[in-house]
């Protein structure tokens, strides 16, 4: 029977379905409502050939969709696949099921029942979708007329783009011509010389003749390729002028690069925070203060901060300490007020002389201005040494045990009350990096790494045209809150120093595993994917040392303010992101609220009776120490499912070794073969797998009609959201101001009622009698509407804009 059904197949050359998408049953639940929104896909070969209509809060959709289909393989399956709707811009798989067309008679309807499943959920009931299809077949003349009907239009589109495509070349090259004869005087006095006459390059006629008030001159017989011959030897030579030329500067900026690459020192990186008590320069009052920098040659203008006295400016400058002596290590720092009419004005400048300035160190700076009034204050660090004999290289540094135990015995719980503000201290060591993108045209990069812990920032030097550069530095920062986070970036070093970002890594001081020495992926600015390159990646070896005690205490304190934080723009992504995490919270809250509400509607009778006990003894009972008592429950029950007692325990072993001295190594030999891997291979990194979830079915993204719509929808719901709020803070603010006297007065009056009710019974016979008025309503009137008596009575309020309605 399967092999005449595949000899009729192979008749045909083509053939048409007829695909009727009746319904769905028992599908499976998406939402927290538990219902789903589905819709369907019907796919051949990863093409969309069909999708229908949406069914909202609904496990038994009926779509009732009828759709005609050509099939030029029917030995090639349909994938039909079923998504229910969300918001954003990610739809949740719901099943899938595969439609052998080779299973059905050629001219006969038959219905089919398909079963959805999913290959992450193999023992999950998914539900069934029914159809009905019917395959007919077609002939040869029959499917031309079909593709034609569906391609004319598209085969129309490109012939006349082809046609302006054709015009537009003629165009440019008329342009070219005239173009050249322009800037070619050389050409056109040879064409003088040979005594030919013409308006227009593209109107030269073989044999001319062309006649002026002089006389009639005798044109020479030239052929319009001679014409285009001369001008493509012209521009010919000029390119390779030009081609010359760039040859020779990109030789002369690599000869200027690596001059300055000798030359310079150390980076100096300012961070320019904010002035206070400026004087005021203007007829108001106030002034428009920008800062000037200049060290040596190099120059650096900030912002202008429009209208104030104290102007918060927060921008990052990298300037370059050369060690040539006649260009000085003194950095002038100037503040101004931008004029527009005339001349800017000068409000005060300081000097600050960076060799007095400890290097590898992020220096807080408030400075008095000379000349003027006022402070200013600057985040200062001098890092990037190139000198070859430096704390900061590790080929020359050598660890003692000596100075490992003096850090141990300095961060230990003994010596707690001792520098109360140093909570720790983060050795880091920056061995090399592989796999970077090219930055430059020449195929390299001239990266160099930052690293940066909350203000302090410290970088190393800069290697030029690699793609594996091999820094070979080692670094310390005081640690004064260990929930922060270190951040490592790597940039690509251009023409003026400017930078281009090559990948980033965030990594938290309290994951830093003590002497491990492994690869970090580089990921993009956005932390969430792989970074470009060929694998990127760098080698780090951490140690951090700190003090539980201090840690703690820290914690309890307000957290250190990054000055440096990136300005924050609308992203319609960010948006829907942030309205998403938000909903999600929400159905949390709603879900618990329906939870309560069933037991006060004794929807589970044994459920109801155990919630009112609890209740009653709880309200009789209840002391404040419950309160903290029930979070520790809680955070127990966690504790016990998430499965981190084995963290904690590795946790606790890494303190116990700092209080006792004792090595702090965790590296294993999997870490130090991850060590002796060469540059040429691209180590295991975790997060390689990450790249592979893009690629599952499951993850459909939307087009742009629907993006529109669902951004649409959000933006509906926060404006809902907003204007109930508003309306509410209105109608509480109405009640008040006696705008409709009745309802104050009425508000008084139980004010009153409130105040003497709460004076003479105790809160917890009033939480009871609520709670039991609650659990009752039910039983004594079931017919009874809930509500809220303070609600109500605010409702018949009239916000502001009710009001204006009413004038």
């Amino acid at each position: 029977m399967i092999r005449k059904r595949e000899q009729a197949l192979r008749q045909h050359a083509f053939f048409q379905l007829r695909l009727h998408i009746r319904r769905g049953a028992n599908l499976v639940a998406m939402d927290r409502c538990g219902a789903s929104d589905p819709y369907v896909k019907v796919k051949c070969s990863g093409r969309l050939l069909h999708k229908s209509r949406t069914v909202h809060r609904d496990l038994n959709p009926v779509w009732d969709e009828s759709v005609t289909l050509p099939i030029e393989d029917p030995f090639q399956p349909l994938t039909i696949k079923v998504f229910d709707y969300d918001w954003g811009l990610q739809d949740d798989f719901m099943g899938a099921a595969l439609l052998e067309l080779t299973q059905l008679d050629l001219g006969h309807s038959q219905d089919i029942t398909l079963e959805l499943k999913d290959p992450v959920r193999p023992k999950q009931h998914l539900g069934e979708i029914y159809l009905t299809a019917t395959l007919w077949p077609r002939n040869q003349q029959e499917k031309e007329q079909v593709l034609l009907s569906v391609r004319g239009s598209t085969r129309e589109t490109t012939f006349y783009r082809g046609i302006g495509s054709i015009h537009i070349k003629t165009k440019i090259r008329e342009g070219f011509c005239r173009g050249e004869m322009r800037r070619c005087p050389s050409l056109i006095t040879q064409l003088n010389n040979q005594e030919i006459v013409s308006s227009d390059a593209g109107n030269v006629e073989d044999n001319a003749n062309v006649s002026n008030d002089s006389g009639v001159l005798e044109v020479k017989e030239i052929k319009r390729h001679d014409l285009l011959d001369r001008l493509k030897d012209n521009v010919k030579g000029k390119m390779e002028d030009i081609h010359r030329y760039f040859q020779r500067t990109n030789r002369l900026a690599d000869v200027n690069r690596r001059l300055k690459s000798q030359i310079w020192s150390s980076v100096v990186t300012i961070v320019l925070v904010e002035a206070k008590n400026l004087l005021p320069m203007d007829i108001d009052g106030l002034s428009d203060p920008y800062v000037k920098f200049r060290l040596g040659t190099e120059k650096y203008k900030s912002k202008v901060v429009n209208k104030t006295l104290n102007p918060i400016w927060l921008e990052q400058f990298d300037l370059h300490l050369y060690e040539d002596p006649y260009l000085g290590q003194e950095l002038e720092v100037t503040v101004w007020d931008r004029d527009r009419s005339h001349q800017d004005d000068l409000m005060g400048k300081t000097v600050i002389d960076l060799a007095t300035l400890e290097r590898e160190t992020t220096h807080r700076l408030w400075r008095e201005l000379e000349d003027g009034s006022g402070n200013i204050f600057l985040l200062l660090t001098i890092s990037g040494t190139t000198a070859s004999e430096t704390i900061s290289d590790l080929a020359m540094h050598e660890e003692t045990p000596v100075e490992q135990a003096q850090l141990v015995q300095r961060y230990s719980v003994t010596n707690t009350l001792q520098r109360i503000r140093d909570v720790g201290h983060l050795t880091i060591k920056v061995y090399r990096a592989q796999g970077l993108a090219a930055a430059d045209l020449g195929g390299k990069s001239d990266p160099f790494c930052v690293l940066e812990l909350v203000n302090s920032r410290l970088q190393t030097q800069t290697e030029y045209k690699t793609l594996t550069p091999n820094w070979q530095k080692i670094f310390t920062f005081n640690v004064k809150d260990i929930n922060s986070v270190l951040e490592v970036t790597v940039y690509d070093e251009d023409r003026d120093h400017k930078v281009e970002f090559l990948g980033r890594v965030a990594i938290p001081l309290l994951k830093i595993r003590n002497g491990e020495k492994r690869w970090y992926v580089l990921k993009d600015k956005k932390l969430r994917g792989r970074a470009k390159g060929n694998c990127p990646q760098i080698l780090l070896e951490m140690t951090v040392i700190w003090n539980i005690l201090r840690a703690c205490i820290r914690t309890l304190n307000p957290k250190e303010k990054k000055y440096m934080e990136p300005e924050v723009k609308f992203k319609r992504q960010v948006f829907l992101r942030n309205v998403l995490r938000l909903k999600a919270i929400i159905v949390i809250f709603i879900d618990i609220g329906k939870y309560i509400q069933s037991c006060w509607e004794w929807e589970s009778k044994m459920r109801s009776i155990f919630a009112l006990v609890i209740f009653i003894l709880g309200c009789y009972y209840f002391e404040p120490y419950m309160i903290p008592g029930v979070a520790l429950l809680i955070l127990v029950k966690y504790y016990l499912l998430s499965g981190e007692r084995s963290g904690f325990n590795h946790w606790i072993c890494g303190q116990v070794a700092v209080i006792t001295g004792a090595p702090l190594v965790y590296a294993t030999s999997q870490f130090q073969d991850h060590a002796e891997i060469g540059s040429d291979d691209c180590p295991p990194t975790p997060g390689d797998d990450d790249d592979d979830d893009d690629d599952k079915d499951k993850e459909e993204k939307k087009s742009l009609k629907e993006r529109l719509q669902a951004i649409q929808e959000v933006t509906q719901t926060v404006q809902n959201s907003i204007g109930y709020i508003a309306s509410l803070c209105e109608k509480v603010k109405n009640l008040f101001n006696f705008t409709i006297p009745y309802l104050s007065y009425l508000a008084m009056l139980l004010a009153i009622a409130g105040a003497v009710v709460l004076y003479f019974i105790p809160v917890r016979y009033l939480i009871l009698a609520w709670g039991v008025n609650k659990f009752s309503r039910k039983i004594l009137r079931p017919h009874s509407v809930p509500n809220n008596e303070v609600l109500d009575l605010i409702s018949r309020v009239p916000d502001d804009e009710e009001l204006l309605n009413y004038r």
